[in-house]
C-alpha cells in the first residue's frame, strides 16, 4: 500500500449533505464513493460489506474527502472522479495540483 498517502480524518456527518471520498485499497487501486456518514461507510468497506472491490482489496485507507455537498452535486462529482485515471485520482489525493493539471491537459 502506498505509504506516501496519509489516512485523513473523518468529517462529522452534516444533516442533509453528502461527502465524496477516495479510498486507497491494498492493491494500490483507488475506490471512489459518496456517503452522508463516512465513518459508517468506511466501517462497511473495512468489514467487507461496503463494495465488492473494497471487499477483495482490504485493508482500505481514507485518503481524500470533498464536501459536504448536496446529493445531486455529490453524484456528479463521484461520476466525474470514477472516469479519471488512477494517476489523476492519486494526484488529487496527494494534493499535487501541478501534476493534476498536467494529467488533465494530457487526458491521463
Amino acid at each position: 500500500m502506498d505509504t506516501s498517502l496519509k489516512a485523513i480524518e473523518f468529517p462529522k456527518p452534516t444533516k442533509g449533505y453528502v461527502y465524496v471520498y477516495i479510498l486507497l485499497c491494498s492493491n494500490e487501486s483507488l475506490y471512489v464513493g459518496q456517503s452522508h456518514d463516512l465513518r459508517q461507510r468506511f466501517e462497511m468497506h473495512s468489514s467487507g460489506t461496503g463494495a465488492m472491490h473494497t471487499a477483495k482489496h482490504k485493508p482500505v485507507k481514507l485518503v481524500h474527502v470533498e464536501g459536504p455537498m448536496e446529493l445531486e452535486e455529490a453524484v456528479k462529482r463521484e461520476r466525474q472522479l470514477k472516469k479519471w485515471s488512477n494517476a489523476k485520482k492519486m494526484a488529487l489525493a496527494k494534493g499535487n495540483i501541478r501534476k493534476l493539471r498536467r494529467l488533465s491537459r494530457s487526458r491521463g
